[in-house]
């Protein structure tokens, strides 16, 4: 009886110093974390952002090389073409619109990164515990 409860108070007080070690290594690292957690948010909404402009650059472009290419057209009665220039002109109309609420949200998301990086840090953390 003697050596069980020997080997339990050594499991006990073992568990108790991995705990500590466990609790210094997380206070000891949290500062990094959230470093390194802010400089994340940094590249990859700027990545977004930077990637949505390309998007909204080649659409625009498309559409105007399109819409120039349709003013060429001699036949008026071309319905295939001006359906097709309608469709391209809504659809690239509503793709910028998408992409242009993504880019302000990207610059929301980099402003608070960079200027209020305890906030941000906070936020992301809330939206693991989701």
């Amino acid at each position: 009886m003697a050596d069980l409860s020997n080997v339990s108070a050594e499991a006990i007080q073992q568990a108790m110093e991995w705990v500590k070690q466990a609790k210094d290594f997380a206070v000891e690292q949290a500062p990094l974390l959230a470093r390194e957690i802010v400089i994340a948010g940094i590249a990859r909404n700027t990545a977004q952002f930077l990637m949505s402009i390309v998007i909204i650059i080649v659409i625009v472009f498309c559409s105007y090389k399109f819409v120039a290419n349709y003013k060429k057209i001699d036949d008026a009665t071309d319905g295939l073409a001006a359906l097709s220039a309608l469709v391209l002109l809504i659809g690239g109309s509503m793709a910028l619109l998408g992409l242009s609420m993504f880019a302000f949200d990207c610059i929301a998301g980099l402003c608070t990164a960079i200027f209020a990086p305890r906030l941000y840090v906070i936020e992301q953390l809330a939206q693991l515990v989701k």
